[in-house]
Protein backbone atom coordinates (compact mmCIF):
# COMPACT_ATOMS: atom_id res chain seq x y z
CA UNK A 1 0.00 0.00 0.00
CA UNK A 2 1.47 3.28 -1.04
CA UNK A 3 1.17 5.85 1.91
CA UNK A 4 -1.45 8.38 1.04
CA UNK A 5 0.35 11.17 2.75
CA UNK A 6 2.61 11.91 -0.32
CA UNK A 7 -0.56 12.83 -2.20
CA UNK A 8 -1.75 15.24 0.85
CA UNK A 9 1.22 17.81 0.21
CA UNK A 10 -1.29 20.53 -1.01
CA UNK A 11 -3.40 20.68 2.27
CA UNK A 12 0.40 20.31 4.02
CA UNK A 13 1.23 23.30 2.22
CA UNK A 14 -1.70 25.20 2.99
CA UNK A 15 -1.73 24.41 6.71
CA UNK A 16 1.98 24.86 7.32
CA UNK A 17 1.86 20.86 7.39
CA UNK A 18 -1.09 21.32 10.31
CA UNK A 19 0.87 22.99 12.93
CA UNK A 20 -0.51 26.66 12.03
CA UNK A 21 -3.23 26.40 15.04
CA UNK A 22 -6.70 24.74 14.50
CA UNK A 23 -9.26 27.60 13.72
CA UNK A 24 -11.93 27.69 16.59
CA UNK A 25 -14.48 29.40 14.74
CA UNK A 26 -17.67 27.40 12.77
CA UNK A 27 -16.56 27.61 8.67
CA UNK A 28 -19.15 29.01 6.33
CA UNK A 29 -21.58 26.87 4.65
CA UNK A 30 -20.23 26.67 1.21
CA UNK A 31 -22.24 25.23 -1.95
CA UNK A 32 -21.00 23.00 -4.43
CA UNK A 33 -22.52 23.42 -7.86
CA UNK A 34 -21.24 20.19 -9.23
CA UNK A 35 -21.88 17.04 -11.15
CA UNK A 36 -23.45 15.52 -8.00
CA UNK A 37 -22.07 13.82 -4.88
CA UNK A 38 -21.41 10.45 -3.38
CA UNK A 39 -23.66 11.32 0.01
CA UNK A 40 -22.27 7.84 1.37
CA UNK A 41 -18.20 8.59 1.44
CA UNK A 42 -16.89 8.31 4.59
CA UNK A 43 -14.72 11.56 3.86
CA UNK A 44 -17.82 13.46 2.94
CA UNK A 45 -20.96 11.70 5.86
CA UNK A 46 -21.39 14.49 8.68
CA UNK A 47 -20.59 17.19 6.57
CA UNK A 48 -23.38 17.39 3.79
CA UNK A 49 -26.29 19.27 4.36
CA UNK A 50 -28.45 16.56 2.44
CA UNK A 51 -32.13 18.75 2.92
CA UNK A 52 -30.91 21.42 1.35
CA UNK A 53 -28.87 19.50 -2.05
CA UNK A 54 -30.66 19.51 -5.19
CA UNK A 55 -30.19 18.39 -8.99
CA UNK A 56 -30.99 20.79 -11.58
CA UNK A 57 -30.47 17.87 -13.95
CA UNK A 58 -34.47 17.50 -14.70
CA UNK A 59 -34.72 13.79 -15.76
CA UNK A 60 -32.23 13.20 -13.25
CA UNK A 61 -33.74 13.92 -9.54
CA UNK A 62 -30.60 12.08 -7.44
CA UNK A 63 -27.64 13.79 -6.36
CA UNK A 64 -25.64 10.68 -7.52
CA UNK A 65 -21.95 11.53 -8.53
CA UNK A 66 -21.84 9.49 -12.05
CA UNK A 67 -18.55 11.63 -13.05
CA UNK A 68 -16.89 11.79 -9.85
CA UNK A 69 -16.14 15.49 -10.10
CA UNK A 70 -18.29 16.82 -7.48
CA UNK A 71 -17.58 14.03 -4.92
CA UNK A 72 -13.95 14.93 -5.66
CA UNK A 73 -14.35 18.51 -4.99
CA UNK A 74 -16.13 18.07 -1.78
CA UNK A 75 -13.62 15.75 -0.49
CA UNK A 76 -10.75 18.23 -1.08
CA UNK A 77 -12.74 20.83 1.92
CA UNK A 78 -13.97 17.94 4.17
CA UNK A 79 -11.64 15.06 4.25
CA UNK A 80 -10.84 14.12 7.97
CA UNK A 81 -9.13 10.74 7.46
CA UNK A 82 -7.28 9.06 4.94
CA UNK A 83 -7.73 12.01 2.41
CA UNK A 84 -6.66 15.66 4.59
CA UNK A 85 -8.80 18.36 4.14
CA UNK A 86 -8.73 21.92 3.93
CA UNK A 87 -11.84 22.62 6.02
CA UNK A 88 -12.93 19.39 7.58
CA UNK A 89 -15.71 20.54 9.79
CA UNK A 90 -17.44 22.93 7.01
CA UNK A 91 -21.01 22.17 6.05
CA UNK A 92 -21.95 21.35 2.38
CA UNK A 93 -24.46 21.44 -0.02
CA UNK A 94 -24.81 20.55 -3.70
CA UNK A 95 -26.82 21.23 -6.43
CA UNK A 96 -26.34 19.02 -9.22
CA UNK A 97 -25.88 19.91 -12.84
CA UNK A 98 -24.59 17.35 -14.22
CA UNK A 99 -25.77 14.04 -15.70
CA UNK A 100 -25.00 10.43 -15.82
CA UNK A 101 -23.14 11.15 -19.19
CA UNK A 102 -21.41 14.15 -18.46
CA UNK A 103 -23.72 16.65 -20.29
CA UNK A 104 -24.00 20.17 -18.40
CA UNK A 105 -26.25 22.81 -19.55
CA UNK A 106 -25.55 26.56 -18.78
CA UNK A 107 -29.11 27.18 -18.22
CA UNK A 108 -29.17 24.69 -15.63
CA UNK A 109 -26.14 26.12 -13.80
CA UNK A 110 -27.88 29.65 -14.09
CA UNK A 111 -30.93 28.33 -12.52
CA UNK A 112 -28.55 26.49 -9.33
CA UNK A 113 -26.30 30.14 -9.36
CA UNK A 114 -29.76 32.13 -9.33
CA UNK A 115 -31.37 29.98 -6.41
CA UNK A 116 -28.16 29.55 -4.76
CA UNK A 117 -28.04 33.20 -4.39
CA UNK A 118 -31.06 33.71 -3.34
CA UNK A 119 -31.08 31.35 -0.57
CA UNK A 120 -27.45 33.27 1.05
CA UNK A 121 -25.21 30.70 0.91
CA UNK A 122 -21.82 32.46 1.86
CA UNK A 123 -19.72 30.90 -0.57
CA UNK A 124 -20.57 29.56 -3.94
CA UNK A 125 -18.10 27.00 -5.60
CA UNK A 126 -18.38 26.29 -9.54
CA UNK A 127 -15.38 24.09 -10.58
CA UNK A 128 -17.07 21.88 -13.28
CA UNK A 129 -18.13 22.84 -16.38
CA UNK A 130 -16.52 26.76 -16.35
CA UNK A 131 -15.32 26.74 -20.00
CA UNK A 132 -18.46 28.43 -21.30
CA UNK A 133 -17.79 31.00 -23.64
CA UNK A 134 -21.08 32.56 -24.88
CA UNK A 135 -21.73 35.85 -26.48
CA UNK A 136 -22.70 39.25 -24.62
CA UNK A 137 -26.18 39.17 -23.71
CA UNK A 138 -25.79 35.56 -22.18
CA UNK A 139 -22.68 36.59 -20.53
CA UNK A 140 -24.94 39.96 -19.03
CA UNK A 141 -27.51 37.87 -18.08
CA UNK A 142 -24.86 35.85 -15.89
CA UNK A 143 -23.33 39.11 -14.57
CA UNK A 144 -26.06 40.37 -12.98
CA UNK A 145 -27.10 37.62 -10.72
CA UNK A 146 -23.34 37.79 -9.84
CA UNK A 147 -23.76 41.54 -8.92
CA UNK A 148 -26.85 40.39 -6.95
CA UNK A 149 -24.62 37.48 -4.92
CA UNK A 150 -21.72 40.52 -4.67
CA UNK A 151 -24.01 43.45 -2.96
CA UNK A 152 -25.11 40.39 -0.40
CA UNK A 153 -21.31 39.88 -0.15
CA UNK A 154 -21.56 36.10 -0.99
CA UNK A 155 -17.84 34.65 -2.40
CA UNK A 156 -18.52 33.29 -5.84
CA UNK A 157 -15.82 31.31 -6.84
CA UNK A 158 -14.54 28.98 -10.08
CA UNK A 159 -11.85 27.23 -11.64
CA UNK A 160 -9.69 29.31 -13.67
CA UNK A 161 -9.92 26.43 -16.23
CA UNK A 162 -7.56 24.16 -17.86
CA UNK A 163 -5.92 25.15 -21.19
CA UNK A 164 -2.79 26.86 -20.25
CA UNK A 165 -3.58 30.19 -21.09
CA UNK A 166 -4.75 33.74 -19.92
CA UNK A 167 -7.93 34.71 -20.78
CA UNK A 168 -8.07 38.12 -19.16
CA UNK A 169 -9.87 39.22 -22.86
CA UNK A 170 -12.60 36.48 -22.85
CA UNK A 171 -16.22 35.93 -22.43
CA UNK A 172 -15.82 33.12 -20.44
CA UNK A 173 -18.77 32.32 -17.52
CA UNK A 174 -18.58 32.13 -14.61
CA UNK A 175 -14.15 32.87 -14.98
CA UNK A 176 -14.66 35.98 -16.17
CA UNK A 177 -17.52 38.14 -15.02
CA UNK A 178 -16.45 40.47 -12.58
CA UNK A 179 -16.39 39.80 -8.94
CA UNK A 180 -16.13 36.11 -9.48
CA UNK A 181 -13.03 34.35 -7.85
CA UNK A 182 -11.16 32.33 -10.76
CA UNK A 183 -8.77 30.13 -9.08
CA UNK A 184 -5.48 29.08 -10.94
CA UNK A 185 -3.27 26.24 -9.58
CA UNK A 186 0.50 26.08 -8.97
CA UNK A 187 2.61 22.40 -8.62
CA UNK A 188 4.52 20.91 -5.87
CA UNK A 189 6.92 23.36 -6.76
CA UNK A 190 5.72 26.81 -5.90
CA UNK A 191 5.17 26.90 -9.68
CA UNK A 192 2.04 28.16 -11.85
CA UNK A 193 0.78 24.82 -13.37
CA UNK A 194 1.32 24.27 -16.83
CA UNK A 195 -2.00 23.69 -17.56
CA UNK A 196 -3.48 26.79 -15.51
CA UNK A 197 -5.17 29.07 -17.26
CA UNK A 198 -4.68 32.66 -15.80
CA UNK A 199 -6.13 36.59 -15.41
CA UNK A 200 -4.64 39.30 -14.28
CA UNK A 201 -4.92 40.16 -9.98
CA UNK A 202 -5.39 36.08 -9.11
CA UNK A 203 -5.52 33.74 -6.48
CA UNK A 204 -4.12 30.55 -6.65
CA UNK A 205 -3.83 27.19 -4.75
CA UNK A 206 -1.65 24.19 -5.02
CA UNK A 207 -3.11 21.30 -6.73
CA UNK A 208 -0.56 19.52 -9.23
CA UNK A 209 0.79 19.45 -12.34
CA UNK A 210 0.91 16.96 -15.28
CA UNK A 211 2.98 14.28 -14.58
CA UNK A 212 5.43 14.83 -17.89
CA UNK A 213 6.25 18.41 -15.99
CA UNK A 214 6.51 17.39 -12.61
CA UNK A 215 7.63 13.67 -11.71
CA UNK A 216 7.32 14.02 -7.90
CA UNK A 217 3.62 12.62 -7.05
CA UNK A 218 2.35 15.91 -7.95
CA UNK A 219 -0.99 14.39 -8.41
CA UNK A 220 -3.23 15.46 -4.81
CA UNK A 221 -5.54 12.46 -2.96
CA UNK A 222 -9.90 13.05 -3.23
CA UNK A 223 -12.48 10.78 -2.62
CA UNK A 224 -13.91 8.64 -6.00
CA UNK A 225 -17.36 7.99 -5.97
CA UNK A 226 -18.66 4.48 -5.70
CA UNK A 227 -20.93 5.58 -8.65
CA UNK A 228 -17.84 6.23 -10.98
CA UNK A 229 -17.01 2.88 -12.68
CA UNK A 230 -14.07 4.20 -15.15
CA UNK A 231 -11.94 5.21 -12.73
CA UNK A 232 -8.78 2.26 -11.93
CA UNK A 233 -6.35 4.93 -10.95
CA UNK A 234 -6.45 2.99 -7.40
CA UNK A 235 -5.31 -0.08 -8.41
CA UNK A 236 -2.37 1.29 -10.13
CA UNK A 237 -1.22 3.37 -6.87
CA UNK A 238 -2.15 0.89 -4.30
CA UNK A 239 -5.62 3.00 -2.95
CA UNK A 240 -8.32 1.46 -1.37
CA UNK A 241 -11.08 2.02 -4.21
CA UNK A 242 -12.76 4.91 -2.25
CA UNK A 243 -10.01 6.70 -3.22
CA UNK A 244 -7.94 8.57 -6.31
CA UNK A 245 -5.78 11.49 -7.13
CA UNK A 246 -6.13 14.12 -9.59
CA UNK A 247 -5.11 17.88 -10.31
CA UNK A 248 -6.79 21.01 -11.86
CA UNK A 249 -7.95 24.64 -10.80
CA UNK A 250 -10.82 22.50 -10.04
CA UNK A 251 -9.49 20.80 -6.97
CA UNK A 252 -7.89 24.74 -6.43
CA UNK A 253 -11.13 26.62 -6.40
CA UNK A 254 -12.52 23.70 -4.02
CA UNK A 255 -9.21 24.45 -1.69
CA UNK A 256 -9.59 28.17 -1.86
CA UNK A 257 -13.28 28.08 -0.85
CA UNK A 258 -12.46 26.36 2.04
CA UNK A 259 -9.62 28.90 3.26
CA UNK A 260 -12.29 31.36 2.89
CA UNK A 261 -15.03 29.50 5.10
CA UNK A 262 -12.51 28.47 7.65
CA UNK A 263 -11.17 32.00 7.85
CA UNK A 264 -14.60 33.22 8.21
CA UNK A 265 -15.69 31.54 10.98
CA UNK A 266 -12.15 32.46 12.61
CA UNK A 267 -13.43 35.82 12.51
CA UNK A 268 -16.82 35.22 12.76
CA UNK A 269 -15.72 33.72 16.61
CA UNK A 270 -13.46 36.46 17.64
CA UNK A 271 -16.61 38.95 17.09
CA UNK A 272 -14.53 40.46 14.33
CA UNK A 273 -16.10 41.35 10.92
CA UNK A 274 -15.76 38.91 7.81
CA UNK A 275 -16.66 41.20 4.83
CA UNK A 276 -15.06 40.41 1.54
CA UNK A 277 -12.94 43.71 1.87
CA UNK A 278 -11.68 42.61 4.74
CA UNK A 279 -11.49 38.86 4.26
CA UNK A 280 -9.07 39.58 0.86
CA UNK A 281 -6.58 41.67 2.81
CA UNK A 282 -6.18 38.73 4.94
CA UNK A 283 -5.80 36.17 2.22
CA UNK A 284 -3.38 38.50 0.06
CA UNK A 285 -1.90 39.26 3.64
CA UNK A 286 -0.86 36.02 4.43
CA UNK A 287 -0.21 34.36 0.78
CA UNK A 288 2.87 33.68 -1.17
CA UNK A 289 2.92 36.31 -3.96
CA UNK A 290 4.22 34.50 -7.29
CA UNK A 291 4.16 37.20 -9.60
CA UNK A 292 4.40 41.13 -8.93
CA UNK A 293 3.59 42.54 -12.18
CA UNK A 294 0.71 40.29 -12.40
CA UNK A 295 -0.32 40.31 -9.16
CA UNK A 296 -0.62 36.65 -8.57
CA UNK A 297 -1.01 35.06 -5.25
CA UNK A 298 -0.80 31.82 -4.06
CA UNK A 299 -3.38 31.43 -0.60
CA UNK A 300 -1.99 30.28 2.69
CA UNK A 301 -5.32 28.98 5.27
CA UNK A 302 -2.01 29.57 8.09
CA UNK A 303 -0.21 32.53 6.79
CA UNK A 304 -3.61 34.27 6.83
CA UNK A 305 -4.37 33.45 10.54
CA UNK A 306 -1.00 34.49 11.65
CA UNK A 307 -1.47 38.00 9.73
CA UNK A 308 -5.14 38.06 11.58
CA UNK A 309 -3.27 37.25 15.05
CA UNK A 310 -1.05 39.62 14.39
CA UNK A 311 -3.64 41.98 13.78
CA UNK A 312 -5.24 41.36 16.91
CA UNK A 313 -1.77 41.62 18.61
Amino acid sequence: MIKPNIYNWHVARLTDHFSCGATVGQPLTILFIDTGVDKSHSEIQGNLVEAECKSFVPYEPCLSDYVGHGTQMVSSVTGKYILKGICPFARVVVYKITDKKGISKLEWLYRALEEGIAKGYPIINISYRTEYEVDLFEFNRFQALVDCANAQGIWVVCSAGNDGRDITQEYRVPANLKGVYPIGSTNKNGDISGFSNTLSGQFFAPSGDEYEINYNNDWVMVAKSSFDTEDYLYEVLGFDKAYTVGIGTSIASALFSGVVASLSGELIAQGMNAGRTEMECLLRQGARLIDVQRNYYEVSLAGSIRALRQMRG
